[in-house]
């Protein structure tokens, strides 16, 4: 197949634009969507992807004929609707689909599970602040999340009340009168455990003969390998067979992430699923995968493709804005020609030959990755350091040294005699 000849519309929100200048390359024409919809639209979120690689932004997917697009592309969640839609059309696509369910609805997610067998750590519904801060109050070691709104509140930790008590304060001023409404999902620690996963491309319920597996540190850094998926320890890949079937029944076609947190006796326990690209680790096999356009044009037709990898080992380390400087100001990256493949940005731009993250107020520091690939971990390690060092920009910071947690939590699974690089 010569894909040049075929032409995508990426659907995305900001966070997966390189994902699509990777495509670029390979397919003949890529437009890119940041979608957004505002009484006040606004150029910082309409503008992302503006002079990056092989991209053409459109402010709305529909901007385009539908005669002139062979594929449609869905990088992230909040676009179920718009993908049924489409495949009823006879439209080809590539992404969860409806399946982004699996990420949003957190507690049915959690209930189907238990009726499945599978091990679900102990959680409850929590509505309304003042109800939360009475849990917490009474409750140590808890993880505090959301289902659909995200925007509201990213997951967070709370060690004790005194700890998290200003969190709370934030995210009740934040919320206004939904406060009293507003649905928590709230779920004990699993404290001695190791935090594994799979990261493919998974089609109709089928998953690659070879996958890239791993530890990742939360928004910090992640380690992993290109393994065989009968060599991967069974209770990281429990979880993928008994959703095989659910994803079926979705048409699911797109990337799949699990978060599994595994204790000493071998439970799995699902802590999150991520139906979209995951980040960790999709920076790092947008350059691993040397077949990536092939393998998301396959998918997307409902075929399962080997994959074709550059090396075994990949090392992600996330770039961050000191003091969330990037939250509010643009941040400026001078980028040298032979270290671009190795440097993922959030909601990027190039204007007059410089490098941007655009600022999007999502109160995260999180600006990007550096990653590096090689046929051995510390191989992959020396490539994002050296990248690291020679990267100029203003109030961030890349601390590469994380990478000795991931490789720590890689030794505590092989002592579990858990292999997973």
């Amino acid at each position: 197949m010569d894909l040049s000849k075929k032409n995508v519309m990426v659907v995305d929100h900001g966070l997966f634009c390189e994902f699509a200048s990777v495509l670029a390359r390979t397919f003949g024409k890529v437009w890119y969507c940041p979608f957004h919809t505002d009484s006040y639209p606004s150029q910082l979120h309409g503008g992302i992807g503006t002079g990056i690689d092989g991209l053409t932004v459109v402010q709305s997917p529909f901007d385009i004929p539908a005669s002139k697009i062979d594929l449609w592309c869905f990088t992230d969640v909040g676009f179920g609707s718009m993908q049924r839609h489409l495949v009823d059309t006879g439209a080809t696509v590539f992404g969860s689909r409806m399946g982004e369910e699996l990420e949003l609805e957190r507690g049915a997610v959690k209930d189907m599970m238990k009726n499945m067998g599978l091990p679900v750590n102990p959680w409850r519904r929590i509505v309304g602040i003042a109800n939360l801060r009475a849990w917490l109050k009474e409750n140590e070691r808890q993880h505090v999340k959301t289902e659909h709104w995200r925007g509201d509140c990213e997951s967070f930790f709370s060690e004790n009340y005194r700890t998290s008590e200003t969190r709370v304060d934030e995210l009740e001023h934040k919320l206004g009168a939904f406060k009293y409404i507003a649905e928590f999902i709230v779920e004990d620690d699993l404290p001695d455990c190791v935090e594994a996963g799979t990261d493919c491309i998974t089609v109709d319920g089928q998953f690659p003969e070879e996958t890239f597996c791993g530890i990742e540190i939360k928004d910090a850094a992640f380690a992993g390998a290109m393994m065989d998926w009968k060599k991967i320890p069974e209770p990281v890949t429990r979880i993928n067979t008994a959703l095989a079937p659910i994803l079926k029944r979705y048409q699911y076609r797109g990337p799949m992430s699990t978060e599994v947190r595994i204790d000493k006796k071998k439970n799995p326990y699902c802590i999150d699923l991520t139906c979209r690209l995951p980040s960790p680790p999709n920076e790092i096999y947008q350059e691993l995968y040397v077949n990536l356009a092939e393998k998301v044009w396959e998918a997307a037709h409902g075929n399962m493709t080997p994959t074709k990898t550059l090396a075994k080992f990949g090392c992600q380390v996330m770039m961050r804005s000191k003091g969330a400087w990037a939250d509010k100001n643009w941040v400026p990256f001078d980028i040298k020609p032979k270290h671009r493949k190795n440097v993922k940005l959030l909601y990027p731009a190039k204007i007059d030959g410089r490098f941007y993250c655009i600022p999007q107020g999502e109160e995260s520091d999180i600006v990007g990755s550096v990653i590096g690939w090689g046929d051995t971990l510390e191989a992959a390690r020396k490539m994002v350091k050296e990248v690291a060092d020679d990267i100029s920009a203003i109030s961030i910071k890349i601390p590469v040294d994380v990478l000795d947690e991931a490789e720590g939590e890689l030794k505590k699974s092989e002592d579990m005699g858990m292999n997973l690089v």
